[in-house]
């Protein structure tokens, strides 16, 4: 989109602003809730510039697209509040009051029909926009929730890994000191993220529920307070803690994710009750005192405890299950994988993988998806070698690049997917490269988005480098390797070139 304008165009093409529900974003699309899919002219949006790809999902319409969506989402909110403003400023204006309307109708009686109809159409829209709303499905709401709290955090997330896997690669080629000054900084630079991990998730889960962000932030920050910490490590030792004489259990919530989202939407539901009850006079420091006051209270009393009992049981759960088949956990990952990310699931697997670093400190999960997404690239890269046409070779260096740091729709939607083939061929590539990883027992010790980027974080803790790694490495490298040879040698139908678009 070259400017505002082309980005307001894009209103009446998603059925007007009163099918329109919610715009938010995410790394690579613009996610549009919408009443009725049927008013949506996906043809046109799907010629629109800047928009390379249009998927449905009954009341999700997403848009594919390299522009900087966290601003197209805004500008498009912004748009859409602006328009609802001016229909009810217009709607009120239009209402004429009632000794007018009596003198009206006595010296114009033959003017009744126009009133009557700009009645009727403004009763219409009225209605229109009152319409209910399809029932969203109850896994596409878990899908948006879990992507709105953590979306946000992903970069830096990212970002803190990558730090973290390039100080355990200096400690494994003897360039840092665990014990020296640059390296105590760094790391506490890698880790503060993650071990504050409440904080975060308090302000981005307490804006998805609704809630003060800065009062959920606070909750968050309780949970990881030192004192919290310091009765966690006393309790260790037999010291018995009570809350207005009722028995407390400390947990060390250090990193925790569950806890505090749970506490994000109790603050959420306290602060609509208060806001009832409260004086408008107090309200703004009343409201986020009772918040504070109950939500933290009951959150160590009982969410608290009970979560991270339901957090470390997932965390056994899926442990349990890798440890039965972790070749079979990789080949179901890695062929899945790129049609996980498709629909959007993968959200509803990043989470997982999060609790499993905060439970264990080790995660098996993303180092199986390293596999399927440099297979994508590989693919591109036998495209590239095979194809004749300038256009698309042009288009597949900066797909492979990009693929290889861990984003691969400009592959799978520009490239792979409307050649057919080499999609598949990637994803059988990916399952037999995850099935290799899996065989090795690759874990990670740190979050990151599975690319090359992410090699230093599989080094252990220890600094050794051992097997583990280079069973990623050959993984990848073979998912990779076969997934460009065979796409050259099987090739893809020539007629589906004209599909090949940049992303």
């Amino acid at each position: 989109m070259e400017t505002h304008a082309d980005t307001l165009r894009l209103i009446p093409l998603l059925g007007g602003c009163a099918n329109i529900l919610k715009v938010t974003s995410c790394v690579t699309r613009l996610r549009i809730t919408v009443k009725d899919d049927t008013l949506v002219n996906f043809e046109r949006l799907r010629q629109e510039q800047g928009i390379s790809s249009v998927f449905s999902d009954q009341q999700e319409v997403q848009l594919l697209s390299s522009e900087d969506l966290s601003e197209l989402a805004g500008l498009l909110n912004l748009a859409l509040q602006s328009a609802q403003e001016a229909v009810q400023n217009h709607i009120a204006a239009q209402k004429p009051a009632t000794t007018d309307a009596a003198d009206a109708d006595k010296a114009a009686p033959d003017a009744k029909a126009e009133p009557a109809e700009t009645e009727k159409s403004e009763a219409e829209q009225g209605a229109a926009e009152a319409a209910p709303a399809k029932p969203e499905k109850l896994l596409d709401r878990a899908i948006a929730l879990i992507s709105g709290i953590f979306v946000p955090i992903l970069g830096m997330l990212a970002a803190s890994g990558v730090l973290k896997g390039l100080l355990a690669l200096g400690v494994a080629f003897s360039l840092f000191d665990t014990q020296g000054g640059t390296y105590i900084i760094l790391n506490a630079a890698s880790d503060a993220l993650f071990y504050f991990f409440p904080l975060a998730l308090g302000f981005t889960a307490g804006k998805i529920f609704g809630a003060n962000p800065f009062t959920t932030m606070a909750i968050g920050g309780a949970l990881v307070h030192p004192t919290i910490t310091a009765a966690f490590m006393q309790m260790q030792s037999g010291t018995e803690y009570t809350f207005l004489g009722i028995p407390v259990i400390f947990f060390n919530y250090a990193s925790s994710v569950i806890p505090i989202i749970l506490a994000a939407y109790m603050a959420s539901l306290v602060e609509k009750v208060c806001n009832k009850v409260i004086s408008p006079l107090i309200s703004f420091f009343a409201t986020p005192l009772c918040c504070l006051v109950i939500t933290v209270s009951v959150t160590f009393l009982v969410i608290g405890p009970v979560s991270t009992w339901l957090a470390t049981l997932l965390a056994s759960g899926i442990a349990t299950a890798y440890e039965f088949s972790p070749v079979t956990a990789g080949v179901i990952i890695g062929a899945l994988w790129q049609c996980i990310v498709i629909f959007g699931l993968h959200w509803g697997v990043m989470p997982l993988a999060i609790n499993n670093l905060s439970m264990s400190g080790a995660d098996f999960i993303l180092p199986l998806v390293i596999a399927p997404v440099l297979a994508q690239g590989g693919a591109v890269i036998g495209v590239l070698l095979r194809v004749k046409s300038t256009r698309v070779k042009s288009l597949c260096g900066p797909a492979c690049v990009s693929a290889l740091c861990g984003i691969t729709e400009p592959s799978v939607y520009g490239i792979n997917l409307p050649l057919r083939r080499p999609f598949i061929i990637a994803c059988v590539c990916g399952a037999v490269g995850s099935a290799i990883v899996g065989f090795f027992g690759t874990m990670t010790y740190s979050f990151a988005l599975p690319s090359i980027l992410m090699f230093p974080q599989l080094i252990p803790p220890s600094g050794e480098i051992d097997m583990t790694l280079w069973g990623s490495i050959i993984g990848a490298g073979v998912a990779f390797i076969a997934s460009a040879v065979v796409t050259f040698i099987v090739g893809f139908d020539q007629k589906m070139l004209d599909n090949v678009k940049k992303v």
